[in-house]
């Protein structure tokens, strides 16, 4: 009997989703493998992390960078969740446009500078999708009249279709299986 991962490999299979959250507090050593591999299989992965530097501390520079450029496709920064050094990374990321100095000169400036975005707070994410971030205001329902009205009503019943039954697997099997094939 072959393994869920090997059965994904069918073009009729179901993409699976595996959502790790807290994954910067305990080393996985098949971690690195799973992300750069597990997507041929039709497996995405969502990483939950308080901060970049959990991965670096756990894998070493040069895997953190390769599961985050290399695994994940897109990244979610949340308000808060910020380093310098990263934030000034976001910034370059997100580009430069022109703008006049006092001078009526045009000069280039970050779209969104670091003190701008260290003054953000609560009101925006930043969605990484590929190679330019998208920054989106947020807009607590809990904070709007007509949104935490809905929120008071009764929920309406989700249709619910017969599925497999969901298998847990440990990643060292997964990395097994690919150093196999």
């Amino acid at each position: 009997m072959g393994s869920p991962l090997q059965k994904a490999e069918v073009r009729s299979a179901s993409p699976v989703l595996l959502m790790l959250d807290e994954c910067g507090q305990v080393y996985c050593p098949s971690l690195p493998t799973a992300l750069t591999t597990l997507r041929k299989r039709n497996v995405g992965i969502c990483l939950a992390l308080q901060s970049r530097s959990q991965l670096v501390h756990l894998y070493g520079a040069a895997q953190a960078h390769t599961m985050l450029t290399g695994g994940l496709s897109t990244h979610v920064y949340l308000p808060g969740q910020f380093d310098f050094k990263h934030i000034e990374e976001l910034s370059r990321m997100m580009g430069l446009h022109q703008v006049n100095d006092s001078n009526g000169q045009p000069i280039a400036r970050p779209l969104i500078a670091i003190d701008e975005l260290m003054a953000e707070g609560e009101s925006s994410l930043i969605i990484q999708l590929g190679k330019r971030p998208l920054r989106m205001g947020l807009q607590f329902f809990y904070k709007n009249k007509r949104l935490k009205q809905r929120s008071l009503m009764p929920s309406q019943p989700i249709p619910v279709k017969a599925s497999p039954t969901p298998v847990l697997m440990n990643l060292k099997e997964v990395h097994e299986m690919d150093t196999v094939s």
